[in-house]
């Protein structure tokens, strides 16, 4: 016991020694003979009594020091300090106490832990997840559910899902009311986005229930790639169908006596050449195509891009003199290295240059060139042809897809030669666009990232 506590002590002692003298002293007055009598029990009354008064202070004194810690204790104050006491059952109970603020400080710590692990799965979803009571007031709405439904409200947490029936998700919110597990989408009206939304009820070990949550994807994109790829689909189809036509035709002729007339047969094996022409070019186009679309890593290594050029251009010299078409050349460096595939950028080349010399008439001039943009590689092709008209433009590098159908054909194209150029270049990580305009030609520019020396 402390020197302060025992001064203390020892003045309440002479204070309820005093006040007790006082009163026998009041008392004796009135019966002056019980005088002594009345002075020795003031005495042995105060020192019997006073312990027991003292611990009586003494326990009040901690029992509130107790509840103000224990109002005190909480997350950011675990280290609240808890009184002493002399009192052994008191003592006993403040050093459990001490003991379940340890445990439970450490079950917060974990708590606390698993729900920042929680919010950070939450909010790095694409997904969106929105979470309501059985009462339906809103719990959770992570950046995704906020993002896919554009909710900017600050108070959207803890609304009542009743506020919340208005616009183009209200069907989301009906099924949480309902407490429907179902599925459905939802294509907002100022979007072009389509949502796909799937509830589900949340409920304990006991069946009752705690919660329901409804999960939201946007399958804009993968609704978009199923649907290029029915498209594909069907364009294959279509492209293949037309020599597979020709040739069933000609077998036809000539089971009715085709090969009788020596004229008849050469004409017939001529129109089969072409056809099956036709029908290889498809099939090396859509393997073509199939290459580059896979997501893998592929051989790359230095070369000369304009090396490369100049040596495909020489392959096109019979071609070019049949037509009378002069190319130009305006390489600015011969001297540009990148690092990629040789066979991919040569197929981006050729089959710009091919659609260059379709589309230019005789006696026109195409020209080829390149030069280095800080470090890209900016190459380009411009013909002399009819041009793309505006609402094409955009289109022109999608599969099979062509600007006069009729026309394409009668030039041998099969619809797939700017599709490979476009892959072609975006797996080497760089970008191609077209410049035109009708009846003045086209231009068709790629960059590609240079080899830094």
């Amino acid at each position: 016991m402390s020197r302060k506590k025992l001064l203390w002590n020892f003045i309440l002692y002479l204070g309820s020694l005093f006040l007790v003298s006082s009163l026998t002293l009041v008392v004796s007055s009135f019966y002056p003979v019980y005088f002594e009598l009345l002075i020795v029990f003031a005495f042995l009354f105060s020192l019997i009594t006073f312990p027991f008064v003292l611990w009586f202070l003494d326990l009040r004194q901690t029992l509130h020091a107790l509840s103000n810690a224990l109002q005190s204790l909480g997350p950011g104050n675990w280290d609240a300090s808890l009184p002493s006491s002399d009192i052994a059952e008191v003592w006993d109970c403040i050093s459990s106490l001490h003991q379940s603020r340890q445990t439970l400080r450490e079950k917060f710590l974990i708590l606390e832990g698993e729900k920042e692990k929680l919010a950070g799965i939450l909010s790095n979803l694409r997904e969106g997840i929105l979470v309501s009571d059985p009462a339906n007031r809103m719990l959770i709405a992570n950046a995704g559910a906020k993002n896919l439904l554009k909710i900017t409200d600050p108070d959207f947490i803890g609304k009542s899902l009743d506020s919340l029936l208005t616009g183009d998700f209200k069907p989301i919110f009906e099924t949480l009311i309902r407490g429907e597990e179902k599925s459905g989408t939802i294509s907002p009206s100022d979007s072009a986005s389509t949502l796909f939304f799937r509830s589900f009820l949340l409920k304990n070990p006991e069946g009752d229930l705690i919660g329901k949550v409804a999960v939201l994807y946007d399958i804009t994109e993968p609704q978009r790639l199923e649907e290029m790829r029915k498209a594909f689909v069907a364009n294959a189809s279509h492209e293949l169908r037309s020599p597979a036509a020709g040739l069933q035709a000609i077998l036809d002729a000539f089971h009715v006596g085709g090969l009788d007339d020596p004229e008849q047969r050469k004409k017939f094996m001529g129109m089969m050449e072409r056809e099956i022409d036709r029908l290889n070019l498809i099939i090396r186009d859509l393997l073509d195509l199939s290459e580059l679309e896979r997501e893998k890593e592929f051989v790359k290594e230095p070369f000369n891009v304009v090396k490369l050029f100049r040596e495909c251009l020489e392959s096109y010299e019979p071609q070019l003199q049949q037509k009378g078409i002069v190319i130009h050349q305006a390489f600015q460096n011969p001297e540009l290295v990148i690092q990629g595939s040789p066979p991919d950028i040569e197929k981006l080349f050729r089959n710009l240059v091919d659609n260059a010399i379709k589309y230019t008439a005789a006696g026109r001039a195409i020209e080829i060139g390149a030069k280095q943009e800080g470090g890209l590689l900016e190459g380009w092709v411009q013909d002399s042809g009819i041009g793309i008209p505006k609402e094409h433009r955009d289109r022109i590098f999608e599969r099979f897809y062509r600007v006069d159908k009729s026309r394409s054909r009668t030039l041998g194209g099969t619809g797939l030669g700017l599709s490979i150029a476009k892959h072609a270049v975006e797996r080497h990580g760089g970008k191609i666009w077209v410049e035109s305009e009708e009846n003045q030609g086209s231009t068709f520019r790629f960059l590609l990232p240079l080899t830094q020396p």
